[in-house]
């Protein structure tokens, strides 16, 4: 598989932060002057939209969800269960982040199986292309692909939503415009890996290290300081 150099694969969809209630996450980061969307009227998930670029996902999950990972590793494999395990671990904070194909035609939906081929050509391990619904907050029933890929320390693949979802216009009133970067640690290894994925997506820093860490996330536009205590742990830089 041949790129140009400066073509990027892959580029950065989203960021998950974990939460342990997502009734308080939702409460805590509208605190915070951010304007969020709960995923649906019962969802343990909720989204930080931003005009342009990456959004946020705040996420809530545990440990007695692990079990459901045994079953959806025997449906999908390997990748799914490890990926599922990494999401119920007890910790809050920025737990994982997603990635998805910079051309138009394999972010759709129907066509999002390309992905998993390139993923299989990479050597990633990939599970099988697992497709969700969910009826969101208007009643509209939205349906995405994903792709967990091992080591489960990379992200995880995602198509476009049937039916966008990101508003035309959003106003947060700490002012933030996009989030500006990751910053993420990777050993030598996974940092080759991910390199090779990305190529030179401007969204995401990387740094070699010893382990895998997300080490924070910058937002462009912030007009006031966050409160630690608000942000479940995340790191949110104002750049």
């Amino acid at each position: 598989m041949c790129y140009r150099k400066g073509e990027t694969m892959y580029r950065l969809s989203h960021i998950q932060i974990k939460v342990k209630s997502i009734e308080q996450g939702i409460n805590d980061f509208e605190k915070l002057g951010f304007t969020v969307e709960r995923g649906g009227r019962n969802s343990r998930n909720a989204f930080i939209w931003f005009e342009q670029g990456a959004f946020i996902e705040l996420l809530e999950m545990h440990n007695c969800d692990k079990i459901f990972g045994y079953f959806f590793g025997m449906i999908y494999g390997k990748a799914m269960k490890e990926r599922w395990k990494k999401w119920c671990q007890n910790r809050e904070g920025l737990i994982d982040f997603a990635i998805e194909p910079s051309d138009s035609y394999k972010l759709n939906i129907d066509n999002f199986q390309i992905v998993r081929q390139e993923a299989q050509e990479m050597t990633l391990y990939p599970s099988k292309v697992i497709t969700w619904s969910r009826r969101n907050i208007r009643g509209e029933k939205v349906c995405f692909s994903y792709l967990p890929i091992l080591p489960s320390s990379l992200p995880f693949f995602v198509s476009s939503y049937d039916i966008p979802q990101k508003p035309n216009k959003i106003i947060h009133r700490n002012g933030a415009k996009k989030i500006r970067y990751i910053d993420l640690t990777y050993d030598k290894d996974e940092y080759a890996i991910i390199s090779n994925i990305i190529m030179e997506d401007p969204y995401i820093r990387l740094h070699l290290g010893n382990t895998f860490r997300i080490n924070s996330i910058g937002i462009e536009g912030l007009n006031r300081k966050l409160e630690t205590r608000l942000l479940h742990k995340a790191k949110i830089e104002r750049c």
